[in-house]
């Protein structure tokens, strides 16, 4: 199934109606799409192509009539996108600071600074503008290079000094980190990817694991909360992003975390996979 993340599915069903016009009329064979990805506009579009030998990655903004290749990423099956939100402070044009207008201006255009995790288990990072006629930069951030710890969700906030947080899930852990400005300098630290603790873990792995971050109204505030659904347990707390915004002296994600709190699912049964998981490794702060 398509794994299709979007608040305005018209504008990405038609992005992806004109992939698959073009994938049809190419006729190649054992070509089909693995997964799509929509920002939260619907305005940029990423579909996961996997041919019969490799994958490739498309990107389609919502004006355009054709799909373009990202030959830079060729041979990574992009799993999970994670959005560039909010603006850091050397995106403001002419040095004014930014504000929601000047984000939702640009990222209309451009997808900033994205997070694409793997099957593999690797983070990549592009940016896609509309306006160019070229295929944006792409770079490695961090790989774990294990197809057990593939990037099943992730997720980015830009702070308001331009620190960014990372949050992501694999089939058996969450992790969260901070860092900056830039994405570059969020993941540098980890020169050995195992050097990365996760928050938390659970005994069982699953490919199913979601992760979510819930805020308000605007897409440019910083999200309050997070859940975490991996098997049959729904994992969920608060997060201080806003509260600690202005807190330069914070080095570790995990101190954005509060209250966790752990739910188990009624009516979770079929496949091992589906049965409720133990956490087994929280960190401290989260009190359980």
């Amino acid at each position: 199934p398509h794994h299709t993340h979007t608040h305005t599915p018209s504008c990405c069903s038609l992005c992806i109606a004109v992939l698959e016009t073009e994938l049809f009329s190419s006729r190649q064979p054992d070509t089909r799409i693995k997964a799509t990805f929509a920002d939260p506009t619907g305005t940029h579009v990423l579909i996961c192509i996997k041919t019969s030998n490799n994958y490739e990655l498309q990107y389609i903004h919502s004006s355009w009539q054709k799909a373009r290749t990202l030959g830079k990423l060729k041979g990574v099956a992009v799993t999970a996108v994670g959005w560039q939100k909010q603006l850091d402070s050397s995106s403001s044009s002419n040095g004014r600071s930014s504000n929601a207008n000047d984000a939702e201006e640009l990222l209309q255009v451009t997808t900033g600074d994205i997070i694409l995790g793997s099957e593999g288990g690797a983070l990549h990072t592009t940016c896609q503008d509309s306006r160019s006629k070229r295929e944006g930069a792409s770079s490695l951030l961090l790989d774990f290079k294990d197809k057990r710890k593939a990037i099943c969700s992730v997720e980015q906030e830009v702070l308001p000094d331009g620190r960014r947080v990372a949050m992501l899930a694999t089939p058996n852990a969450v992790y969260i980190t901070v860092g900056g400005p830039g994405l570059q300098a969020v993941f540098s630290k980890f020169t050995n990817p195992s050097m990365w603790e996760p928050l938390f873990e659970v005994e069982s792995p699953s490919m199913h694991s979601q992760l979510q971050l819930i805020r308000g109204s605007s897409l440019q505030s910083l999200p309050s909360r997070f859940a975490w659904l991996v098997g049959g347990v729904l994992l969920h707390g608060h997060l201080l992003l806003a509260d600690m915004a202005d807190d330069v002296s914070v080095s570790e994600g995990a101190e954005y975390v509060a209250d966790m709190r752990q739910l188990a699912l009624a009516g979770a049964q079929g496949s091992p996979e589906d049965e409720p998981h133990l956490m087994v490794r929280p960190v401290a702060i989260l009190g359980l």
